[in-house]
C-alpha cells in the first residue's frame, strides 16, 4: 500500500477553483468587493500567515490587477479533509465567498493513512456544498 502513495501524491495536492471561476473577466473586476476563501491544512495556513505564502501572493496578484479582494483564509494545521468538510459551513459557506480554493490531501495520507476512495468522497462533498451555493461571481 505504502509503493501507492507516491503515485497518488499529485491527487492529493489539490487546489480547485469551484463553479464556473477558473476565468475571471474584466467584468469581475467591476465588483466592490469580490469574496475568496482559502480552504485547506497547514500549506493554507502558512499561505496566509507568510509573507512569501500563496494566499498572500494570490491576493496580492489579483490585487495589482485591479481586483478588490476581502480573503477568508480558513487553513487549520493538521487538518483531513474530513475536517475540512465539517468546518466548511461555519468557515467558508456563512462568508459567502465568490471563490472558493480548495488545498488539502496531504495530511489524509500523511498524517492519517486513509484511503484514496475516502479522500475523494470528502472532497466531493466540499465541491457539493460550494456549488448548492451556486458559488460563483455575483456582478
Amino acid at each position: 500500500m505504502r509503493e501507492n502513495h507516491l503515485s497518488y501524491f499529485i491527487l492529493f495536492f489539490v487546489c480547485f477553483i469551484l463553479s464556473g471561476c477558473m476565468a475571471m473577466s474584466d467584468e469581475i473586476k467591476q465588483k466592490s468587493n469580490l469574496k475568496i476563501a482559502f480552504l485547506g491544512d497547514s500549506i493554507t495556513w502558512l499561505g496566509w500567515n507568510t509573507p512569501d505564502g500563496y494566499v498572500q501572493k494570490t491576493v496580492k496578484a489579483l490585487n495589482d490587477e485591479g481586483f478588490v479582494i476581502t480573503p477568508y483564509p480558513e487553513g487549520v494545521s493538521g487538518n483531513i479533509t474530513q475536517e475540512m468538510l465539517n468546518r466548511m459551513d461555519a468557515d467558508v459557506l456563512n462568508n459567502k465567498p465568490d471563490v472558493l480554493f480548495f488545498m488539502g490531501g496531504i495530511n489524509d495520507i500523511w498524517l492519517k493513512n486513509n484511503r484514496v476512495g475516502k479522500y475523494r468522497k470528502n472532497v466531493e462533498k466540499i465541491i457539493d456544498k460550494a456549488q448548492k451555493i451556486r458559488m460563483r461571481p455575483r456582478l
